[in-house]
């Protein structure tokens, strides 16, 4: 037992009282323990499209909208203008697709008015567009049939 707890008692003899102060020992703690991972890879974040990939996405949906549904042109033209000119202003990337969507969605606007004032006219006059082309696909329907 007494081999034993000399033994033990050497091991710890050579261990200084004190930590050691030195300039080099200092210098390792101010340094960082690893390196930053950047998940970017280096790149800078690409901000400020998504306004105007919006309004031009949504310029298109209103030319499309207006040929079809004229509250859909409507609708998506007076948006697609708004966020192209807000795109515009705050001279975000994207330019160039804020410019397509503020234009898209002028047209867009322009056939849904146009094509909304055509059929309350029609309505006015007595003339339903709707009701003429089910009269003439139910003939189409009777002249098959027969």
């Amino acid at each position: 037992m007494d081999d034993f707890n000399n033994t033990n008692n050497q091991d710890f003899q050579n261990v200084p009282a004190e930590p050691v102060n030195d300039a080099q020992n200092n210098q390792s703690f101010n340094q960082q323990p690893y390196q930053q991972y950047d998940p970017m890879g280096g790149q800078q974040p690409q901000g400020g499209k998504g306004m105007s990939v919006a309004a031009m996405v949504l310029g298109i949906v209103a030319v499309v909208g207006a040929c079809c549904c004229t509250y859909v042109g409507i609708i998506c033209g007076i948006i697609a203008v708004v966020l192209g000119i807000i795109s515009k202003k705050q001279q975000r990337e994207g330019a160039s697709m804020a410019l397509a969507g503020i234009i898209c969605g002028a047209v867009g606007f322009v056939i849904g008015v146009v094509t909304t004032i055509i059929n309350i006219v029609n309505m006015a006059n007595g003339n339903n567009p709707l009701q003429d082309i089910l009269d003439q696909m139910s003939g189409a329907i009777s002249f098959i049939i027969r």
